[in-house]
């Protein structure tokens, strides 16, 4: 554990962010005030395995090394040697920093609700929220992003012994399905075999008097875009996701209040509203909070709901992705996805390269 103070008072919740590696996270910070600023008497965790790098994190540090790592873990590395490559090994953070997640209990006092966030994932969870999460979700939840692959945009569990056991349950899992071998598709397969709840992100999986929505990416991508490495590296918003099971050109955006009298975000459906509770900034740009912005979102959220896409004309370099892969590790994600689907991708990205 490094750089850590001990809690003096039970805090409302846990706001969890995890960072490994050495990929570029240029909002957790940004990300990580925000949602302190919302949610009264919270508290802010970063899980790292460089805690040198992050002295302005706006709370504790826990320190995370390979020695964490569990033996499911290091068998999956040894069956996907490639992932420690491919992207600065991007792909293996991804899936790692949820089993990372059980080191919190290093720190976490009993019975506090967690809510692990990506780093670009702007909070707008309040008390209202934080009571419907606790009410509702008996164990740890994370939205659906397809029918086969789950999201942790937003990651909730109700205490931090409830949270380590249902990661061991996401480890069987992983050591049971050999063909698991991202975050997304671990997920998935816990939502669908039930070890996971789901947290709602469209009107139809929610009843109409809970009305809050958690957003896995499509929100965040209408809004404000994809990464822009899907864009040629510019960041241009009104991304329609189509792995998200409604309409998107039904959505309309608008800013409401919460029961304390504060401006948060919410979506217009066929005549009804739902609260945000958060959006996934997928193009990592840096967005104000709303409550002494509301001109900028007012702006935003206009463009959005006439259809006009706002674009950043400065371009953004790709430092994860653009790194060249080894033939050998190209083969060895071919051979177990399959070389004709592998084929597929690949020209597919080609084509929409060159149409860019």
């Amino acid at each position: 554990m490094d750089n850590v103070r001990l809690m003096t008072k039970s805090p409302s919740a846990y706001f969890v962010f995890v960072h490994l590696g050495d990929n570029p996270a240029p909002i957790l910070i940004d990300m990580a005030n925000s949602a302190l600023s919302g949610l009264h008497g919270s508290e802010a965790v970063l899980i790292t395995d460089s805690p040198e790098n992050w002295k302005d994190f706006p709370g504790n540090r826990i320190q995370y090394s390979t020695s964490d790592r569990s033996s499911t873990f290091l068998r999956f590395i040894g069956r996907n040697r490639e992932l420690l490559r491919i992207s600065g090994g991007y792909w293996l953070f991804t899936l790692e920093r949820i089993l990372s997640l059980q080191v919190a209990s290093r720190l976490l006092r009993a019975g506090v609700p967690i809510i692990h966030l990506e780093s670009d994932v702007f909070s707008m969870i309040d008390g209202d929220v934080l009571k419907y999460l606790v009410n509702e979700h008996k164990c740890s939840a994370v939205p659906r992003y397809s029918e086969s692959q789950g999201i942790a945009s937003i990651f909730f569990s109700p205490s931090i012994s409830q949270l380590c056991s249902d990661v061991n349950k996401l480890e069987e899992l992983l050591a049971l399905n050999h063909f698991i071998d991202n975050d997304m598709t671990l997920l998935g397969e816990a939502l669908n075999t039930g070890v996971l709840g789901q947290l709602p992100s469209s009107p139809i999986e929610t009843s109409r008097d809970k009305g809050i929505l958690f957003d896995g990416a499509a929100y965040g991508q209408l809004v404000f875009g994809q990464d822009p490495l899907h864009n040629g590296g510019i960041r241009k918003s009104g991304y329609m996701n189509p792995s998200f099971n409604i309409n998107l050109k039904e959505v309309k955006f608008e800013l409401t209040e919460n029961s304390d009298n504060r401006s948060t975000l919410s979506v217009r459906w066929r005549g009804n509203s739902y609260r945000l509770a958060n959006l996934h900034i997928h193009s990592k740009e840096n967005i104000p909070v709303i409550e002494r912005h509301e001109h900028y979102w007012h702006r935003v959220l206009g463009d959005v709901n006439t259809g006009i896409s706002r674009t950043n004309e400065t371009k953004i370099v790709d430092v994860i992705h653009s790194r060249p892969i080894k033939i050998t590790d190209r083969f060895r994600r071919a051979r177990k996805v399959g070389f004709i689907r592998q084929a597929c991708r690949s020209l597919r990205y080609r084509i929409s390269t060159l149409i860019k």
